[in-house]
């Protein structure tokens, strides 16, 4: 089968990147992020796509960007499976202050030091996020048997599709954060008899055209 992972659409935490994001699970999309959702939609109906299964974060940012997408390929919305267990990592206290006041040199220094269990007060550290996204993969998706041709979609978001790249890739935890993903980017796996493979990461073709458009 092919595990398809979709970043959600630019959210309004997304324009304001001089502040620390985190879950913030009620902030909706943009009038540019809906656009994005649209556009994914459509690349995906012109590749004639059919999921076997679509889960989702229940953030609204992503749940909204998984139904926009599902619409132009016509799958049905309630059969959409949404759970709390794929939202973005926590920030815990962090959340909504100041990068340029949290990420001092000091505190930069202190998460290199251990970027895999490295923790915000009351938040969560890149192994809880790993933990928490596979354990429910494992669960949900991977337990059960699939054709070949299979296809399922998880839109997530970021640090969580990272997290579960570096997982299946068993990479170095502070190669984690170097991995660039767009809003409604597509990172794809395939499960074969030998393993994972890897087909692309941070495909968005369909923004570029979106981009071009505009």
């Amino acid at each position: 089968m092919r595990l398809f992972l979709i970043r959600h659409a630019e959210s309004q935490a997304n324009t304001q990147l001089h502040l620390v994001g985190g879950q913030v699970n009620e902030v909706p999309l943009t009038p540019k992020g809906i656009k994005q959702a649209q556009a994914l939609g459509e690349r995906l109906k012109k590749d004639n796509m059919v999921f076997a299964e679509v889960h989702s974060s229940t953030a609204v940012r992503a749940s909204h960007t998984a139904q926009l997408a599902c619409q132009a390929i016509s799958r049905d919305l309630s059969e959409i499976k949404y759970t709390d267990t794929l939202v973005e990592i926590s920030q815990g206290e962090w959340t909504g202050k100041l990068r340029a006041e949290i990420y001092t040199p000091e505190t930069i220094a202190l998460i290199n030091q251990n970027p895999w269990e490295f923790t915000p007060p009351k938040g969560e550290s890149q192994k809880d996020v790993e933990q928490r996204a596979w354990q429910y993969l494992s669960e949900h998706i991977l337990s059960k048997t699939w054709k070949p041709t299979d296809c399922v979609a998880v839109f997530a978001h970021g640090i969580v599709i990272k997290s579960i790249i570096r997982h299946i890739l068993d990479s170095a935890p502070a190669m984690t954060w170097k991995i660039n993903l767009e809003n409604t980017s597509l990172t794809v796996f395939h499960l074969k008899e030998q393993g994972w493979f890897l087909d692309t990461v941070n495909d968005a073709a369909h923004l570029h055209f979106l981009d071009h458009q505009a």
